[in-house]
């Protein structure tokens, strides 16, 4: 009994040795493991930045290089323009001072043009916009006798500074009702009725002020005085 009971320890002995043995086995695995994936890590890293630093090299050898020719590229176009500006300069001078040139020849022709004569007449004197402010006189008041009406006017229109003003059309008593049609509530204008009651009297471009509303003082300090 003796025996087998020396027997099973021994061999409790030998499954424990056996048992530590492959637990050592197997953490060396492990770490040898560990070690070679780790050592594989930064192979990795150290090839991944090596990669990054080669393309960032490329990257910027091309700006680089893009730069130096943009730069090339600007400094010829300037020195082209400044070449083709001298060459301009110098032509226009040279038929400028050439009577023959074809320029001057043509300007001459056109200056001696009964049409364009008569273009810049009615176009330095306003003599369409007179016309058209004649015309819209006698719609307006549809005089009887129609000469000595446009005689009037004309005379009338002779003693302001701009005879092609708008104004020439209305009277102090045509602006006062003119208001008195865009206050209907009797508060004066917003701006924007201001706005169109001035624009109907021909003067769009004048600048409303942002204080309201605008009283009929106000309104006819906005009307320059042409009539």
């Amino acid at each position: 009994r003796c025996d087998s009971l020396v027997c099973t320890k021994v061999m409790d002995e030998n499954a424990a040795a056996v048992s530590i043995q492959n637990r050592k086995r197997a953490q060396q695995a492990r770490e040898e493991t560990a070690h070679r994936r780790s050592v594989l890590q930064q192979k990795r890293a150290a090839e991944e930045v090596q990669r990054q630093e080669h393309a960032s090299a490329v990257l910027n050898a091309g700006a680089r290089g893009y730069k130096q020719r943009r730069a090339k590229q600007i400094e010829k176009e300037e020195m082209d323009h400044a070449a083709t500006k001298m060459q301009a300069t110098f032509k226009g001078r040279k038929e400028r001072l050439d009577p023959g040139a074809e320029t001057n020849l043509r300007k001459q022709l056109s200056k001696d043009d009964p049409q364009v004569q008569a273009s810049a007449y009615l176009e330095e004197h306003k003599i369409m916009e007179l016309f058209e402010m004649l015309g819209q006189m006698l719609l307006n008041e549809t005089p009887e006798e129609p000469r000595p009406f446009l005689v009037e006017q004309l005379e009338r229109m002779n003693a302001v500074k701009d005879r092609t003003s708008p104004l020439n059309f209305f009277s102090e008593d045509d602006i006062e009702t003119l208001f008195a049609m865009y206050d209907v509530g009797k508060r004066g204008l917003t701006r924007e009725q201001c706005r169109e009651a001035l624009h109907a009297l021909g003067l769009p471009k004048v600048y409303v002020p942002s204080s309201t509303p605008v009283n009929l003082e106000a309104f006819k300090a906005l009307v320059p005085s042409a009539i």
